[in-house]
């Protein structure tokens, strides 16, 4: 049985815009009523103080999660453009008034859709000034399947840890084995996987799923806060709710640094549906997790939320990435092959 999060300590030690295109921004044409002055700060080399906020992949159309955020020192007020040259298919821009002279963060919403991965250098651009900045563009990682957990045969993810000081070999692979268990403590029936530290299997992990829930037995001490293993299932992921939906584990009666508590696991979806660049490319229609271990002193005591980890799931690829706080660290999907 694995205990998932004390193995990451192993692996440690190894205002929608008004220029919609109907202006010529590539030809430098300005709106009437350009009426403010200033400079960008940076100007006249890079930009100073840039926000690159959003993920760019390769073939992704931009929306609203894809901004920069620039400083402008504004020494008259009024109106205003600020815009890029359009380059691999994309461009910002922002229009808008100030009413105070001085040094102002501006918003500049991205349009469009960028052609090929790589790395795009862009020039804002305002009144006379102008500063420069670079932006990376990721390849997307294909997926055509629906299950967010796949466990098909001789299907493999190998993983990285998230720490900076873990050597490249800090790696463990999880391996689909095609194989079930059916477990006397619970009936079900499970799918069997290996996980793989360097070149040694050294445990398995359970997994089982229902319409829309998956189901791990597992260790519900996640972090080892427990005098001991807690067997027990819960459910881990719900590809049908909603963000902000929240379950929980089985509450079970256990014993940490010797006194008496009450654990359980709380899940809540963070985020659904969403592009997230890991290890240098981008997973579409992801679904964010935050499980969080709790404790219960007394009978009549609250829950205590302890410490938490996030987990990131891809559709048709499964576990893409666990952020967990140092000293776990958590780890990140390098490679894959979904059967």
């Amino acid at each position: 049985m694995k205990k998932s999060l004390p193995y990451l300590t192993l692996l440690a030690a190894f205002v929608w815009i008004g220029c919609s295109k109907e202006l010529s921004l590539e030809s430098g044409a300005l709106p009437v009523g350009n009426t403010a002055e200033g400079r960008l700060v940076g100007d006249p080399y890079a930009c100073a103080n840039i926000t690159i906020a959003g993920v760019y992949g390769q073939g992704i159309a931009s929306d609203t999660a894809e901004y920069l955020l620039v400083d402008v020192n504004f020494t008259k007020a009024g109106d205003y453009i600020i815009f890029t040259e359009t380059e691999n298919g994309l461009y910002f821009s922002d229009t808008g008034s100030v009413s105070n002279v001085g040094i102002s963060t501006i918003k500049l919403q991205a349009w469009g859709t960028p052609l090929n991965p790589g790395l795009f250098n862009y020039t804002v651009k305002f009144k006379a000034s102008s500063c420069t900045f670079s932006l990376e563009v990721l390849p997307v990682v294909a997926s055509t399947g629906l299950d967010y957990f796949p466990t098909t045969l001789n299907s493999w993810w190998n993983y990285v840890s998230n720490d900076p000081a873990a050597a490249p070999s800090d790696t463990v692979r999880s391996i689909a084995t095609g194989t079930t268990i059916t477990l006397a403590a619970t009936g079900r029936q499970y799918d069997i996987f290996q996980n793989v530290y360097h070149t040694a299997v050294t445990d398995t992990s359970l997994y089982r799923k229902a319409p829309g829930e998956y189901f791990a037995y597992d260790d519900l001490d996640q972090f080892g806060l427990s005098d001991s293993v807690i067997a027990g299932e819960w459910i881990f992921l719900k590809d049908n709710a909603a963000a902000g939906t929240t379950w929980f584990s089985p509450e079970v009666n256990t014993t940490a640094a010797s006194v008496p508590v009450k654990m359980r696991l709380k899940m809540d979806i963070t985020q659904r549906n969403i592009d997230a660049a890991v290890d240098g490319k981008v997973y579409r229609n992801v679904i964010k997790v935050r499980t969080t271990q709790q404790l219960q002193a007394t009978a009549v005591a609250p829950f205590v939320d302890v410490v938490s980890f996030e987990s990131w799931y891809a559709r048709g690829i499964g576990l893409i990435q666990v952020a967990a706080p140092d000293p776990f660290f958590g780890y990140r999907l390098q490679a894959f092959q979904v059967n």
